[in-house]
């Protein structure tokens, strides 16, 4: 018999379910179940060999109406990431809108970056000490 092992399963709301995946192949999620193909409630399962106690499930749904927080939703969504800088690299060239960006005005390392993704997520990303 196997031990158990925790499993956290974040659910996120996305305006393009193809360009959720492709945002979050960056972090090394791939896709492994999809459900309702090509309707408008596609939803996706994708897991991570990088985070293996966590799952992301994409929502295919209309666009969110606000930035920010409202009662009920999803504040931040937060990594240590040991590979920091490689990541950085392979987050894509558009559609995020940086708060704070990768490179520091005095050209020092940056442990910290903050942004939105394309579906108005606040993501923010640390350096794991």
């Amino acid at each position: 018999m196997h031990a158990a092992h925790n499993i956290l399963e974040t659910v996120l709301d996305v305006q393009d379910i193809d360009a959720s995946c492709a945002f979050w192949s960056a972090f090394g999620f791939e896709s492994i179940e999809t459900q309702r193909a090509g309707t408008s409630n596609e939803q996706r399962l994708l897991t991570s060999p990088d985070h293996p106690a966590w799952r992301l499930r994409l929502f295919l749904c209309r666009p969110r109406p606000v930035v920010g927080t409202t009662p009920g939703s999803l504040r931040r969504i937060t990594l240590h990431v040991p590979d920091f800088d490689a990541l950085l690299d392979r987050l894509p060239a558009s559609g995020l809108r940086w708060l704070e960006g990768p490179g520091a005005e005095d050209g020092s390392p940056v442990d910290a970056v903050r942004f939105y993704n394309e579906d108005l997520y606040l993501i923010e990303l640390r350096r794991l000490v």
